[in-house]
């Protein structure tokens, strides 16, 4: 909440006086001003309302030798829902059947309001992991890593994606065939068929 003001010293000498800011009584914010006599100045003074002060209250700007008040009615900030945002970190880009997939993500409740969720990895068209009850107050962060333990008959260009009940993010993951598995390169070895 914004209040502007005029201040005017009417008197003839001059002086350095507090104009203060009250809610119901309540200093929320002040200004030391200094005038010359006859000299006049504009200002703004301004608070910012606690949840427990909602409603319509007494708003006054006032020095020790004057006041002016008025009411001002306060309404209750309207909250966001929860949401929890998903964003993948890094991951195993190529693997062969057989091997796991690992996915670290970050989840962050961008909302107002805490919530829990759960924070599942899809791939293939099937739930691979979750990580059960993720519980985030309004603008926290948690990180975790998910797997996806794959199998012979997973190979190809996969998608993988992370996702909350309100947002997902997707990575593609190449899943090579146990059989393309190149050799070793050859060193001091002679493989002899007898």
């Amino acid at each position: 909440v914004e209040v502007d003001y005029t201040v005017k010293n009417t008197g003839d000498s001059s002086a350095r006086k507090t104009v203060r800011l009250r809610l119901d009584g309540e200093t929320k914010d002040t200004e030391s001003v200094r005038l010359d006599g006859g000299e006049e100045k504009e200002g703004t003074l301004d608070f910012r309302p606690d949840e427990d002060e909602v409603g319509v209250k007494d708003l006054s700007i006032s020095t020790n030798d004057d006041e002016r008040s008025g009411l001002i009615n306060i309404r209750e900030r309207q909250q966001d829902p929860a949401f929890f945002q998903v964003e993948i970190n890094g991951y195993d880009d190529e693997v062969t059947e057989g091997e796991t997939v690992e996915v670290d993500y970050t989840v962050t409740n961008t909302g107002d309001q805490d919530d829990i969720q759960n924070i599942e990895l899809r791939a293939r068209g099937e739930t691979q992991d979750t990580n059960f009850n993720v519980g985030l107050d309004d603008g926290e962060s948690e990180s975790g890593t998910l797997e996806w333990d794959t199998e012979e008959g997973d190979s190809g260009r996969r998608s993988i994606t992370v996702r909350s009940e309100d947002d997902e993010d997707d990575e593609v993951v190449e899943v090579l065939d146990d059989e393309d598995e190149p050799d070793d390169p050859e060193e001091d070895s002679d493989f002899r068929i007898t």
